[in-house]
């Protein structure tokens, strides 16, 4: 709904009220001045009760309910529940019948719906439908009775009265204009082959049936823009449907129930396309249910209308041939593309809101079935390329077109798209060439599409949302990189280090890329990107260094970010401006000058500054892990002497293998200083 659009045709309806005012006012002026000079004074002020007469107090709503409607319906409640207890009370004591049980209850029925007309032509507003409703059902129930209760009338017969009936009630709704009373004939229209049903499958009269009666409404729904009532006949069609096919769907025929799911929905959208918004624009009383919310029922029905029709078409087609059901759901979204190009083509049927809804509705449901039929035709890591190249086509046409809401549709597709992409991409456990890979292609893919979709729109709308395309392309990029890391380098130092490597490398380009093309963007993310790099240093890989390589690192990192903070503070208008770059190269060092804290760094350690150091002899070991030879990895228990405890403190000892630090655990247990222990 187009706000804007609705508030300035108010303006202009406002404004046209002004100036009849104005014209109102100044005729009355003129036909005073025309007057005789002895009236001037008496007509002078005329205009002004004319302008300012105010309108009768209405009296309240909740008075005309309770004592025109409600009280109406309650005393005619009743009046159908002492009629029952009546002839209930004949009938017990045998004083009819059971011919003339049911004479009477038709009499009694026929004679209600004679006063409800009566009151109709009294031009009643409330009591006339409620009045017939009551008639009608009355006399459903007494044919009912008759054949089920009674065996006074065959099936075919207790069908065709039910029949007449429900067509009578049904033009005589459309006659006085009635939608509630249709509403009535419908449910006796609806019910009477499930209550005359004996149990058998004879489901080509029930779907032929069915269509009788939506081909009923919709030459009804061509004079008259009746919705309510579309929903109800929209509701049992499914219903019955649904019913049926539980029981009855592997054991029946193809063409039957599936002509009676599309008959019923082009019906039902023919109608809704060509003559309901034309209706609602003659703005006659109508004598629907709640027409004030017409507004909202339309753009409801017509997303439950396609939506049965999908649910329906894909039921019945996965049961019999299951091979095409993805085809029916192509089918929907082709025709859902269809309906918008009708529209187009018939725009004066609409209001422009009215046009603009009904675009929009089908367009999401194109794209909706579009997806769910990607999901039937592909799998594996070709349904994950579906998704992200359809995700990636719509958000850049919804840039290309500056269509906001076709946009937010786009980052729901990304959102399962990615999804899957992240936690379901069969190609986790393959090793593959480190980048050159289908794995990292699919990554680089996503980022791509969403770099374009931010690019095609960012001059043109500053909106937060838009900016998250480039932040989750920006993440898709480094995490591919990263999950190709770990599946690439299995030595876990190595790895952690090509984890140090890939943040530092993107960190710096996204720095530099954003200070020399003016891409906030990418310089926020850059900084990002830095600060896990930090994170990753002080609270993982600061813990497995020595101290003389934590002091370094640490004077190495705060120097740099400190000269980083001193280039903006110093050049922020030459960064704004872009004028001069010279400052990058500062910037370049003070990031890579952070890879002196990498783990690889960690590992050596230089024996120079320790006072003691003792070859230890520790003999060759059987390799417990089960690992590879080359990699030799043994686990042991190492004594220490008395010289070694004497020299070195807990914290303070090293075991040194090939000018690198090997891991260990040091314990203190009783007679230490005797016999030392680590492990």
């Amino acid at each position: 709904m187009d706000f804007k659009k609705i508030q300035k045709r108010l303006d202009e309806l406002e404004a046209e009220i002004v100036s009849l005012k104005k014209e109102i006012f100044t005729y009355s002026k003129n036909q005073t001045d025309l007057e005789p000079k002895e009236a001037a004074s008496t007509t002078f002020v005329s205009p002004s009760p004319t302008l300012e007469t105010l309108p009768k107090k209405r009296s309240p709503e909740w008075e005309l309910f309770l004592g025109g409607n409600f009280l109406g319906k309650l005393g005619l409640f009743s009046i159908l529940l002492a009629s029952v207890w009546f002839i209930k009370y004949a009938f017990d004591n045998r004083w009819v019948n059971e011919s003339g049980r049911i004479l009477i209850g038709l009499s009694i029925g026929f004679g209600v719906c004679i006063t409800g007309l009566q009151l109709a032509r009294k031009k009643f507003r409330i009591l006339p439908e409620s009045v017939l409703g009551t008639g009608f059902s009355i006399v459903y129930l007494s044919l009912f009775s008759g054949y089920y209760y009674y065996d006074l009338f065959s099936l075919s017969e207790t069908f065709l009265y039910l029949s007449l009936l429900s067509i009578f009630s049904s033009g005589l709704a459309y006659w006085i204009r009635k939608e509630i009373l249709y509403i009535f004939a419908l449910i006796g229209s609806i019910l009477s082959p499930v209550l005359i049903s004996q149990g058998e499958n004879s489901y080509q009269f029930l779907f032929g049936y069915l269509v009788f009666l939506n081909i009923l409404l919709f030459l009804i729904s061509r004079k008259i823009p009746w919705i309510v009532s579309s929903f109800f006949l929209l509701i049992a069609n499914f219903a019955l449907y649904h019913f049926w096919a539980i029981k009855n769907i592997n054991q029946s025929g193809f063409i039957v129930p599936f002509s009676f799911i599309n008959i019923t929905y082009l019906l039902f959208a023919y109608g809704k396309v060509f003559f309901f918004p034309k209706l609602l624009q003659k703005n006659e009383n109508s004598g629907g249910i709640f027409p004030q919310w017409n507004w909202i029922f339309y753009p409801i029905f017509l997303v439950l209308n396609s939506l049965s029709f999908g649910l329906m078409g894909y039921m019945q087609i996965e049961e019999t041939y299951p091979k095409l059901s993805s085809h029916f759901i192509l089918f929907g979204a082709i025709l859902f593309s269809l309906w918008i190009l009708i529209s187009r083509k018939k725009s004066d049927f609409f209001y422009p809101s009215q046009l603009e809804i009904f675009e929009m509705i089908h367009l999401y449901l194109l794209l909706g079935f579009t997806f769910a039929a990607l999901l039937n035709f592909s799998e594996g890591n070709w349904l994950t390329f579906a998704w992200i190249i359809f995700a990636g086509v719509i958000s850049l046409l919804s840039s290309k077109f500056e269509n906001t809401h076709l946009r937010y549709v786009s980052a729901g597709f990304w959102i399962l798209a990615l999804f899957k992409l992240y936690f379901f991409n069969p190609m986790d456990d393959v090793n593959r060439l480190f980048l050159l890979n289908e794995r990292f292609a699919l990554y680089v893919l996503s980022s791509l599409f969403l770099f374009g979709t931010y690019y095609i729109q960012k001059n043109k709308d500053s909106f937060w949302f838009h900016r998250g395309f480039i932040y989750m392309g920006i993440f898709t990029f480094i995490l591919g990189t990263l999950i190709d890391v770990y599946h690439t380098v299995h030595n876990e130092h190595y790895r952690n280090l090509g984890y140090s490597y890939v943040l530092a490398f993107y960190a710096a380009v996204f720095l530099f890329i954003g200070f020399k093309y003016s891409f906030r963007s990418l310089r926020i993310a850059g900084f990002i990107v830095t600060a896990v790099l930090v994170g990753k240093f002080y609270f993982y890989d600061i813990w497995t260094m020595s101290k003389i390589v934590r002091i370094i690192a640490g004077f190495t990192l705060g120097t740099g970010f400190i000269l980083v903070s001193l280039f903006y503070q110093k050049f922020k208008d030459k960064i704004i401006n872009y004028q001069n770059t010279s400052g990058l190269l500062l910037l370049f060092l003070a990031i890579f000058a952070s890879l002196f804290a990498s783990p690889l760094n960690a590992e050596k350690i230089d024996t120079k500054g320790y006072r003691y150091y003792k070859e230890i002899q520790i003999p060759k070991l059987s390799n417990p892990t089960g690992s590879e030879e080359g990699e030799k990895l043994f686990y042991g228990r190492i004594k220490l002497d008395e010289d070694i405890v004497r020299h070195s403190g807990i914290n303070d000892r090293r075991i040194v293998y090939n000018d690198r630090t090997i891991p260990f655990i040091s314990r203190n247990v009783m007679g230490a200083y005797e016999e030392g222990e680590k492990k």
